[in-house]
């Protein structure tokens, strides 16, 4: 099950090559973010490093536009939720979290641009050994694991006390703090996710949370989460042990609850209401004539299973 979930960073990164081959991540918000050029230096690494990851991702600029919309998506969706954290806490100490952060690399444009952040990734072992060999591999990234700011260590999130001790020994509890968590926590069994909440949240006294993860429908008839989750168990030997439980974005976001004391506000929604709602009319029109796609009753059924949330708290307002 480890060695499977580890693997589908290998999709992850497939899939954000596919989007930013085809230009959908070259406009909008995550322009901020330099993808095109950060992603091809780490590819142009990841060749010398391992053939076997490289050749999977080489061929993924075919990806059909249904996989590119909702690689964007998440993507933007995120994007936005850092931007915004960065903007809000300018001038000030922060910190950024990236919880089974695989092969994803917004820290290096955020750390390029931000001398106030600190930024910590953090993965299963052998993850966090791939990604550290490609980017020393780099004479471009490699300095990022010289940079002070930048922190790459390995854990396994499903051991709870281990992760909190690391996240208290790397960071400073005090400071405002962003957590990402990138189709993470769907992977997790309830128990271990709930408590890696509650226990993030109790850590940091002021705190941002954005996580996107798949949920498996509400709706009696629907069969989407079903069919997904035996695929996944035929293909992949994986489990997603939540999936049909938190099965609702309501429900999604139900297990991050305040302490008494804090203030907190709780945001969530599918990615198909993102889509109509956030995502500006010129830039549907861009994405729109990068390729043709005739399957939009079947990105608004895909998007409509994906959830995207979004909670801050401070336990000291005043």
């Amino acid at each position: 099950m480890e060695l499977a979930v580890q693997r589908t960073d290998t999709d992850a990164l497939s899939s954000k090559v596919s989007a930013i081959h085809t230009k959908y991540l070259s406009g909008g918000i995550s322009q901020q973010f330099a993808y095109e050029e950060v992603y091809g230096e780490y590819l142009a690494s990841l060749r010398q490093v391992s053939r076997r990851v490289f050749g999977k991702c080489r061929y993924s600029g075919a990806s059909f536009p249904v996989m590119n919309y909702g690689t964007y998506l998440r993507t933007v969706a995120i994007d936005e939720r850092v931007l915004e954290f960065l903007q809000c806490n300018s001038g000030s100490q922060v910190q950024i979290v990236n919880i089974g952060c695989g092969s994803d690399l917004r820290m290096v444009s955020v750390l390029a641009k931000h001398s106030n952040v600190k930024y910590i990734d953090l993965d299963f072992k052998e993850s966090v050994e791939l990604k550290r060999q490609v980017l020393e591999k780099s004479s471009t990234l490699s300095s990022y694991l010289k940079n002070d700011n930048y922190v790459l260590r390995s854990c396994d999130l499903r051991d709870v006390p281990d992760t909190l001790e690391l996240l208290n020994e790397e960071c400073k509890p005090e400071l405002p703090t962003l957590i990402i968590s990138e189709c993470v926590l769907c992977y997790m069994p309830e128990k271990e996710t709930q408590s890696l909440i509650d226990g993030i949240i109790r850590l940091f006294k002021n705190g941002s949370w954005v996580s996107y993860d798949p949920m498996g429908g509400s709706d009696k008839n629907d069969r989407f989460g079903v069919i997904m989750q035996q695929n996944l168990r035929d293909s992949r030997q994986l489990e997603m042990p939540t999936l049909l439980i938190n099965n609702s974005p309501e429900i999604y976001a139900s297990r991050w609850t305040p302490n008494s004391d804090e203030q907190f506000e709780r945001v969530v929604t599918d990615m198909w209401t993102y889509y109509n709602d956030k995502v500006p009319a010129e830039e549907k029109q861009r994405i729109k004539r990068l390729q043709f796609l005739d399957e939009l009753e079947e990105l608004k059924v895909m998007q409509s299973h994906y959830v995207i949330f979004f909670c801050k708290w401070n336990a000291n307002p005043n």
